[in-house]
């Protein structure tokens, strides 16, 4: 989860929910209500995965998670994109 200042919104990926495992959903929250979304691609289904807005690119940055490989994903406010970093730390956890 991180705060996507550029959009003014609690951006949620994935997590273990209860009795049912690993996610893969996206969902926003403004302050009153949960959003679900449903984007075309995502980063596939994982949990702990680290979160960050990049007020540079006006983007959250995702990487990593449990169960999942050691990549890189970019949110845009509608989209998510699989970056390809020059370089990248060893995974976390795996």
């Amino acid at each position: 989860m991180a705060f996507d200042a550029g959009r003014r919104r609690v951006l949620l990926y994935g997590g273990d929910v209860a009795g049912q495992g690993a996610s893969s959903e996206t969902w926003t929250f403004d302050g009153a209500s949960w959003v679900r979304l449903l984007p075309a691609t995502s980063p596939g289904t994982r949990t702990a995965a680290a979160m960050a807005y990049l007020p540079a690119k006006d983007r959250v940055v995702l990487f990593g998670g449990v169960g999942a490989p050691n990549d890189t994903w970019e949110w845009t406010g509608s989209s998510w994109v699989q970056a390809s970093p020059a370089s990248s730390p060893p995974a976390r956890d795996n």
